[in-house]
């Protein structure tokens, strides 16, 4: 009888820590290639997927819920606790109902590219604000939603052309109709390698202050109190030889 107790108590405590194991962990993003979006077959693909998979999943042993919705939509699910995670920068609005991360997952540079033969490369890789883009009389092409531009640079009387996104930007900028394309280094780099423009455009050493894209945990999510957890995995996985490799299979020389 006393050796049947213990079985049923073991197999009490089994059952609740495989539950407890299997128990999901729900992130939302929007569709942002190569950042986050979904494969035709409808599987979660990009940057923020590969990392969360190996910290949550491979690392802290969960079981990972994507959820892909439009941005505004994944932001209210947060703020409800519908969702218990997104990635993305830490603001005084998404304080009010998240806590985010103690350490960025990703520092997303805004990057200045040039084309390939440009003759003005050495006086481009001088620049160290957007005040020098002007008076070296530089012309740049960008996309009409780049908001970080339009805050940072419309002081500055910049010859600017804004096309409708950041493919046609990209294309632009290697026909040698501007000088600079100035935008998110990981989009950017995705864009060119999607078109096959390696050859005609490079990136240069310059980049201005980054977005520090950090895991914003719900302030309604059971996972709020594993924040601590959390943070410890951050710390160690981007000093790991596998975060360099995942991120690096993003840059502008990797392999497709």
């Amino acid at each position: 009888m006393k050796k049947l107790l213990i079985t049923l108590i073991f197999g009490f405590f089994w059952a609740n820590y495989t539950y407890a194991e299997k128990q999901k962990i729900s992130f939302c993003f929007d569709p942002w290639p190569p950042v986050h979006s979904l494969d035709a077959s409808g599987k979660p693909i990009g940057l923020f997927i590969d990392l969360v998979e190996v910290m949550f999943v491979n690392h802290l042993g969960m079981e990972v819920e994507y959820i892909q919705l439009p941005w505004k939509r994944c932001q209210s699910y947060v703020e409800l606790g519908t969702v218990d995670f997104m990635i993305t920068t830490k603001t005084s609005d998404r304080t009010k109902y998240s806590t985010a991360s103690g350490q960025s997952v990703y520092d997303m540079y805004n990057s200045v590219y040039t084309y390939k033969g440009n003759k003005r490369l050495a006086s481009i890789n001088e620049i160290r604000k957007p005040k020098d883009i002007a008076d070296k009389d530089l012309t740049v092409v960008t996309y009409l939603g780049n908001g970080w531009y339009k805050k940072n640079f419309s002081e500055f009387k910049i010859n600017t052309t804004y096309l409708n996104n950041i493919k046609p930007a990209i294309q632009f900028l290697a026909t040698k109709r501007a000088d600079l394309y100035i935008g998110g280094d990981i989009v950017a780099n995705y864009q060119i390698k999607q078109n096959k423009l390696q050859d005609k455009i490079i990136k240069t050493p310059v980049g201005f202050d980054p977005y520090l894209m950090k895991i914003m945990v719900s302030n309604k999510s059971n996972y709020i109190k594993q924040l601590p957890k959390i943070n410890a995995e951050i710390a160690k996985f981007l000093v790991s030889d596998e975060y360099a490799k995942i991120i690096s299979q993003y840059s502008l020389t990797a392999e497709k």
